[in-house]
């Protein structure tokens, strides 16, 4: 019975060594011609069983609030009104 499991596995992996192990998620961009295809690679249950165990990444705070954050970083950028407007691109849609 263990002989004919063992004749099994080796049957479904194709071996025992290392190049015959399963594709991981490191290497599918191996298999795949372009960055975009390595998702074609790979199929969902796999991945999706493959990083269930994954460690999960914890949140690093920076800066102890909000406003301590914004008075060193604000994404938002406010442009100056210092051009004049100029209407000159207009596109008229006609259905």
């Amino acid at each position: 019975m263990v002989l004919s499991f063992g004749l099994f596995v080796c049957g479904v992996r194709g071996g025992f060594a290392i190049c015959f192990r399963p594709i991981s998620i490191c290497n599918a961009a191996a298999y795949a011609t372009q960055p975009q295809d390595v998702h074609l690679v790979l199929n969902t249950p796999f991945a999706l069983m493959r990083t269930a165990r994954a460690n999960v990444i914890r949140k690093v705070e920076y800066f102890a609030t909000e406003e301590e954050l914004n008075s060193v970083f604000n994404p938002v950028v406010v442009p100056r009104d210092s051009a004049v407007f100029r209407p000159m691109n207009v596109v008229v849609i006609i259905l």
